[in-house]
């Protein structure tokens, strides 16, 4: 169990906020399979700004070490 940030989506948000402009979009949904069919053998955990808010959003991050993974 990692330790208890009462504050962590707080936090998130504002790191999300200031580091995550995507200038051409590229990270803004997550990739398309059928586009890129060899993404997700390469990439083992993706990850796109659209799936960072949901889950700051239903608050799926309790502690920091969630969110690294």
């Amino acid at each position: 169990m990692g330790s208890h940030f009462p504050f962590l989506n707080v936090f998130l948000v504002l790191v999300f906020m200031r580091c995550g402009k995507d200038t051409y979009g590229v990270f803004v949904e997550p990739v398309d399979p059928e586009e890129l069919p060899d993404y997700h053998d390469v990439i083992e955990h993706p990850m796109d700004f659209s799936t960072v808010r949901q889950k700051l959003a239903n608050g799926s991050y309790p502690t920091l070490e969630q969110f690294e993974v």
